[in-house]
């Protein structure tokens, strides 16, 4: 895949920037307004494709609009599409999909004042690749040395301005939205922006990233599986944070895809570990599923493991203990196949109301249960294809995640239906990036023995 050119830098000033937005809100909004009326002397049916065809095409425009202004518009975009599945119209979080593209690295020149100005006498410690090794939206990593020792390092440096400019952003992106009509008087799309604000904040605090790294790395310490980068406090600012440089491969690699599976199978199981550490035990998160924040370093002899190496945590969340106690009730539940006890937690976790009807209730049960079925130890629940001729889970062929997202659709649909909180919709994100990461791999384990050390002592025995 072609790279995309460097910037020189980010495009307008920030009232150029929110014009332009609001902009494309009030044209999006117009045309849509006139389709509706064009479309009102279709059939129905007719009608409602119609619609459908001239939301998309704006929500195109807006998703192009974001991508020439860069900076924190393209995160606030691309947030919006991870996160916004039960806020926004399905033709709008795929047209932001198409942001994922949109990570343009700047050029040397314009970065370089950045890092000297964040640094200091320390620039001058360092030896500085000018080309960018990884680039995101909000930042670029570049590879560097210490002049003295020869230690690699990394420097994700924060792109010049992007901090100051997330709030007057976030209120042009809200207003647009609202000027496109494309969400319903009275919803929660403005708490639930709000809380992708709080998010966007946490991920350009580098001293509150290079805290959560170490963190990590001291829950992770006598752990061989796994690897995360040391953190270097002392050439680290607001706006560049400094760590170790860890070698590793994503997991689509070729070499990743040819090891045999009984490797493959433990990388599987260490970051289904990982996922039920952080839910069970640590009450912290990683809620970032991206595959470009893990790396699989291969092993050297055969007295040490595969390893996972975990990078960038500014999207760590710390859990509610409440939350916490809640959702582990819910996964243990769903788990035993205990409905009863899964519309408990669902309630507990207010993705259920107690006065909604028990289909709603029943169906959102299903949907738990059947995110389970790769734990199951009950064989005869699970379908015959998902499972090798050693009766062990094949997630690669057992199409588990689209067999969800078609349940899921289905509870949407259903008359009463309220959409879980954001706390949920994390939470959610997160187990299918895992479940993604596990499919990738094509793992076939059984794994109801990572589940079963919690099962037996979770809040579901209370």
């Amino acid at each position: 895949m072609e790279k995309n050119k460097p910037l020189k830098k980010l495009k307008q000033n920030g009232l150029q920037r929110r014009i332009a937005v609001s902009l494309a809100g009030v044209e999006g909004g117009a045309r849509l307004l006139t389709s509706h009326v064009t479309s009102a002397f279709y059939q129905e049916d007719k009608k409602a494709q119609a619609r459908k065809n001239a939301l998309a095409r704006e929500a195109t425009a807006f998703s192009q609009k974001l991508g020439e202004l860069k900076g924190a518009y393209v995160k606030i975009g691309q947030m919006m599409a991870l996160y916004g599945d039960h806020v926004l119209p399905r033709e709008v979080t795929d047209a932001l999909r198409q942001l994922e593209n949109q990570t343009s690295p700047m050029h040397w020149e314009a970065v370089e004042p950045q890092i000297k100005a964040a640094l200091g006498k320390r620039f001058d410690q360092l030896a500085i690749s000018e080309e960018a090794m990884a680039a995101a939206s909000l930042s670029q990593v570049h590879r560097a040395k210490l002049n003295r020792t020869g230690e690699e390092l990394c420097l994700k440096v924060q792109y010049p301005g992007i901090a100051n400019t997330i709030e007057s952003d976030f209120n042009a992106v809200l207003q647009m939205v609202k000027l496109a009509r494309w969400v319903p008087a009275g919803s929660d799309f403005a708490n639930w922006m709000e809380e992708i604000k709080a998010m966007l904040v946490d991920e350009v605090d580098y001293q509150r990233e290079l805290r959560m790294t170490d963190h990590i790395a001291t829950k992770l310490q006598h752990d061989q599986r796994f690897l995360v980068p040391k953190t270097k406090p002392r050439i680290s600012s607001r706006t560049v944070l400094a760590m170790q440089y860890l070698e590793g491969e994503v997991v689509t690699h070729e070499s990743i895809q040819n090891l045999s599976q009984r490797r493959r199978n433990d990388l599987a199981k260490s970051m289904l570990e990982l996922f039920f550490k952080e839910v069970f035990e640590w009450g912290v998160m990683q809620t970032d599923p991206n595959f470009g924040n893990y790396r699989i370093q291969l092993k050297t002899s055969s007295e040490q493991p595969d390893k996972l190496v975990l990078l960038d945590f500014g999207a760590v969340r710390k859990l509610d203990p409440a939350f916490m106690q809640a959702l582990q009730k819910t996964i243990v539940a769903a788990y035993r196949n205990d409905r009863q006890r899964v519309i408990e937690g669902a309630t507990d976790l207010h993705c259920l109301q107690a006065n909604q009807s028990q289909t709603v209730k029943e169906s959102f049960a299903d949907f738990c249960i059947l995110l389970m079925e790769p734990f199951r130890k009950d064989k005869t629940q699970i379908p015959e294809y998902a499972l090798n001729n050693r009766r062990q889970y094949k997630w690669r062929e057992s199409q588990l995640l689209k067999r969800v997202a078609k349940l899921g659709a289905k509870s949407i649909a259903l008359e009463g239906f309220q959409s879980p909180p954001r706390e949920f919709a994390l939470i959610a994100r997160k187990l299918t990036g895992v479940f993604t990461f596990v499919t990738a791999l094509g793992a076939e384990l059984n794994a109801y023995k990572i589940i079963d050390q919690y099962s037996n002592t979770g809040p579901s025995e209370t």
